[in-house]
Parts: C-alpha cells; structure tokens; sequence
C-alpha cells in the first residue's frame, strides 16, 4: 500500500489523537512498521513506552484492515477530496518543522505553488467597514502580484482577505478570459503544479472537516476558494467544528506563511493567538495600524508596538519580500455578480446610507457592505462619512 493509506489509517483509529501518534512514531518511526507488526512487542511498546489505554490499544490491533482502509481511501478521493501524508511531496515542508505538526491534511480544490512567498491574513470576525476594506485590498494585491493568501474562511477579515485574494480569478471568470478557470478546476483537486498561473492562490484552513462549510453563510466563498485555490483541513472530511477545532488549526495557518498579517483584532482575540504561534514559528508578523480609541485596533496596535511591522497597503509586505506590486484585473459592469449589480444600480451620485440600501433592496446589511466594498475596490463607487456611499 501507498504510504497515505498506513497514513490514513492511524489517524483515523478511536482515541488516538495527534500527540499519541507522534509518540508512538519516536518508536516505530513509520505507520507501516506499525501495521506490519504482529509480534507481541507491539503490545508491549502501546501500553509501557506510549502509555496507551487496553482499549485504544485494541483498536489498533484490530483496526488492521487493509481492504477497508482501501475502500474508505477510494471513498474520499471519489469526492475529488486528496490526502496528504508528511511523506507526500505537495505536504507543506514548513508543517514539518512546527511544533505539534499535522498527521495528515485533506483538501478540495488546487494547491498552491509554496515555493511563492505565502502569506496569513488574519483579523476580527466582527470587523469594521475599514477591517474589511483593508482585508480585500491586501488580498487581492498580493495575490495579483504572485503571493499566496491563506485564512481561516471564518467571518469578517477572513472571509474578506479570500474575496480579494479571488478577486481578478472571478474577473477573469466573468470575461471568459483565455485562461478558462472553470476548466482548471471544476472542483477536481489537482496539484500545484497544474497551476501556470502568474497570481497567487488562496488556501482556507478550516476548524472542521474539508466537506464541512462553516459558518454556512459562507457558502458561496467556499465554493469559489475550491474554484480559484482550495479548502485543507487536518480533521476528518465530514467532521463538524468544535470550539477546540480553532485554536489548534491557527498553528496550521501561521504555519504554512511566511508572514502573518493582523488586520483588526482587539486585545483578548484568537488572531492574537495566531500571531503568537507565527512569532514562535520565526514567521514576519505584520499589522495594520488603528486608532488608539478604537477596541478593534487594541491588539495590533500592541503588536506594532511589540515590533510588528506596519502595513498601510500591501506594498508594505511585498517590499519585506523584494517583490513589486502587479495590477489586477477590473471587472466591467456588465460582468458584476448579481448582488453587486443591485447594489450599484441602487447607488446614484447623491449619498445614500448602507442601512438605506439594505432596507431597499431587501439585502442583510452584511451582504451590502461586502457588496459595496468589492465595488469600491473595483474603482465604481466610494465610501463617505456616516457610512453611505456615492457613485464615482
């Protein structure tokens, strides 16, 4: 069997979480010298060196089953869903030389090229207008000039720094460029080196399994990170997010970029905690600079004042890594997103209010504000005082 499969199998096993595994490899070195041994030692090595309970142990000597592990391993990849073992070749290398490092990272869509200077994007769920604006701007220019964003898909800077990291892929969608990404990837997995584009991807890490969309108003985004880059997860496919589940996979998203970006995050928040690991990792840590009143600025102004570099755009973070700014593509009118249209077409040359709007066209107030945020960025309308917006 290929290595994937002993892979597979012993991260699957009941009550044997990540660190047993580990342990349990300072010994036998590979899942298949486990696997392979029916000699008694095996017993002896589980309960005396791994400190392993009568029944874990037991499902491990009768979980050895090879033509279920095969079915099961068919089973994921029928769903166009690849698994990644630390042996693998596409298995991000920086993964191997973190603390706690994964076993086994499933994903949906296209890897990124990680030869590329690759970088987190990280912030506030429930972030102001200026987080998000922010977000999609550093989003889309450094994946338009050949860097590669990775989040966690969660609501506010997350779900923001992927819209822009996807942004000139969707243009090009909409234009029916020569460069057919429908075609690319279809929601087939495929490896980086399918990928002869210029730009950047972007990579979701998620705190539930790759077959699970949380939060579910993200739907659409999920599915267009699949399209344009892909979705990974260290949890089982179809395995439901937990409180737990975040934490552990912040490590994963400091983990796999050089840099780390903090965009807005208040003094006691979980982007806090993902800079933390990337500084324990010897990753750059960057952070957009806030008011000093303002709560959603309270944890990076501290990181900048801990020694964060700062960022006012992206060109901030592309010269740390002598690269220069590339232009995206702008989408014309006719090829707007059906949402984004309405919001345009509900938009005139006097100011109108972002509450306004999502009272007249029946929209969540979210959903406008995303909406006229792309637009913005997009060079079509632009942002005023008391929130309201104008058309250029």
């Amino acid at each position: 069997m290929n290595q994937v499969y002993y892979w597979y199998w012993l991260t699957t096993i009941k009550g044997l979480g990540r660190k047993s595994i580990w342990r349990i490899l300072d010994y036998y070195q590979t899942p298949q010298m486990i696997f392979e041994d029916q000699s008694s030692n095996l017993r002896l090595v589980l309960s005396k060196h791994c400190k392993l309970s009568e029944t874990v142990i037991m499902n491990i000597i009768g979980s050895r089953d090879i033509e279920t592990i095969q079915l099961e391993v068919a089973s994921i990849k029928h769903q166009n869903i690849q698994i990644l073992c630390p042996t693998d070749d596409l298995f991000p290398g920086a993964y191997r030389h973190i603390y706690d490092p994964p076993c086994l990272l499933y994903y949906k869509g296209t890897m990124p090229n990680l030869t590329r200077p690759t970088i987190a994007i990280i912030g506030a769920r429930n972030c102001s207008d200026y987080g998000i604006h922010m977000a999609l701007e550093i989003g889309q220019t450094l994946t338009d000039s050949g860097v590669n964003v990775i989040s966690g898909m969660a609501r506010g800077v997350d779900a923001a720094a992927h819209r822009g990291a996807i942004q000139s892929y969707i243009a090009d969608d909409h234009q029916g460029s020569k460069q057919d990404i429908r075609q690319e990837v279809s929601y087939t997995s495929t490896a980086s080196g399918n990928d002869s584009n210029s730009r950047g991807k972007t990579v979701a890490i998620l705190g539930s399994g790759v077959n699970v969309c949380y939060p579910k108003d993200n739907y659409q985004l999920y599915r267009d990170i699949m399209k344009f880059g892909c979705v990974m997860s260290e949890y089982h496919i179809n395995d439901q997010p937990k409180p737990g589940y975040f934490p552990m996979r912040n490590r994963l998203i400091s983990g796999m970029a050089d840099g780390v970006v903090v965009v807005e995050a208040k003094k006691s928040s979980g982007s806090l905690i993902t800079a933390h690991y990337g500084l324990e990792q010897g990753k750059d840590i960057f952070a957009v600079p806030g008011r000093a009143t303002d709560i959603l600025s309270e944890g990076t102004n501290l990181l900048i004042k801990a020694g964060a570099k700062i960022v006012l755009d992206a060109s901030d973070i592309l010269e740390e890594y002598n690269l220069k700014i590339s232009v995206g593509k702008q989408m014309p009118l006719r090829d707007l997103a059906e949402t984004e249209a309405s919001i345009y077409n509900a938009i005139s040359f006097d100011p109108i209010s972002i509450d306004r709007l999502s009272t007249e066209l029946k929209m969540r107030i979210e959903e406008v504000r995303i909406g006229a945020i792309r637009l913005e960025i997009l060079g079509l309308i632009r942002h005023l005082p008391n929130n309201t917006v104008v058309k250029k």
